[in-house]
């Protein structure tokens, strides 16, 4: 069974991707969550790992409960079937 990526890289890409869903630019969701660009930047791709509060924040700018947001994290796999994405 292949080994699954780590939950910063899962999270990040999730995040990314629910981003673009809602036609946000880094800076706008980055404003809303109240964090820098550069550090939403690093999040998205997998550099750093958000603390529970930060993450709390980017669901809350997304408009969606952080469960969902760390489901969508969780299991990307299903996540992105559900949507129509490929991985």
């Amino acid at each position: 069974m292949p080994q699954r990526p780590p939950l910063p890289l899962r999270f990040g890409r999730a995040l990314r991707l629910l981003r673009a869903d809602k036609d946000l630019s880094q800076e706008a969701l980055a404003h809303e969550a109240g964090i820098s660009r550069t550090y939403l930047g690093e999040i998205e791709r997998g550099e750093r790992c958000p603390s529970i509060c930060v993450a709390a924040e980017l669901a809350d700018a997304l408009g969606m409960a952080s469960y969902d947001l760390l489901r969508a994290a969780e299991d990307m796999g299903d996540w992105l079937g559900q949507h129509g994405r490929a991985r």
